[in-house]
C-alpha cells in the first residue's frame, strides 16, 4: 500500500496554527532559535492550549514523533529540506526550502 503525504502549509518565520490529525485538532508552534545551534523548533499543543511537547528541533528526514508513541498522536510527522545534509536549516527556509509532512502511521 502506497503512503499518502500532507504537507502542512508553513510560511516563512515563527507560527502558531490549529491543525486536525486523525480527528483531533492540535496547536503547532514553529519558531527559531539561535543557541545553543541555531535551527527550527517545534512545540505542540492541545486545542486548548496545553503543552503537549516541547522543543523538538525540526531535523529532517526523521519521525519527528516517533520517540514520543505515548502521545498517541497517530501520525509520521517529519521535515524535508533541500538543505546540503549536516547543514542547519536556515531562518529563511521555512515554508520554502523546508517543509512539514505528515503521513498516518497505522496503514489507515
Amino acid at each position: 500500500m502506497a503512503v499518502q503525504l500532507f504537507e502542512i502549509p508553513l510560511l516563512p518565520g515563527p507560527q502558531l496554527f490549529p491543525i486536525d490529525l486523525r480527528g483531533v485538532t492540535y496547536r503547532l508552534k514553529l519558531f527559531y532559535r539561535r543557541d545553543p545551534g541555531p535551527g527550527w523548533m517545534l512545540d505542540i499543543y492541545s486545542s486548548e492550549g496545553q503543552p503537549i511537547l516541547c522543543g523538538t528541533p525540526l531535523i529532517p528526514g526523521i519521525d519527528l514523533l516517533a520517540p514520543y508513541p505515548y502521545l498517541e498522536i497517530g501520525v509520521v510527522l517529519f521535515a524535508d529540506t533541500e538543505v546540503p545534509p549536516g547543514d542547519p536549516i536556515s531562518y529563511a527556509s521555512l515554508g520554502t526550502t523546508t517543509r512539514l509532512y505528515y503521513a498516518f502511521n497505522d496503514g489507515s
